[in-house]
């Protein structure tokens, strides 16, 4: 499944956000497992939120920003307040240290 997700760029913390684009997140099989496996072990343990090294074989990443521009790639797992799980990319700009990060989408939306 792909999914296009507003991206954005935050320079520094006392900065708000700016828009840069949508990115394209493409979830096999193997990436769904994944997230339900995560948001399995978030209600088991009691934590609100799970940060994750991105896996290219689960999950294929096509963002505003060249790859080679990014670094420390993750998916953040969280849980909403009724339970649901939800996830997102976060990353760093290579460039300027600025955090890169995608709006959420749910896992449960997520269908192969």
């Amino acid at each position: 499944m792909e999914i296009a997700l507003e991206t954005f760029r935050k320079p520094a913390m006392d900065m708000p956000s700016e828009t840069i684009g949508r990115s394209t997140i493409t979830i096999g099989e193997t990436g769904y497992l994944e997230l339900e496996k995560l948001e399995k072990q978030l209600l088991d343990s009691g934590q609100t939120e799970l940060m994750v090294d991105t896996d290219g074989r689960a999950m294929q990443l096509d963002t505003p920003i060249k790859q080679d521009d990014l670094r420390e790639t993750r998916i953040r797992v969280f849980l909403d307040e009724d339970a649901q799980a939800g996830f997102h990319i976060v990353a760093k700009h290579a460039q300027d240290d600025s955090l890169i990060y995608t709006e959420p989408a749910m896992v449960r939306l997520v269908v192969v």
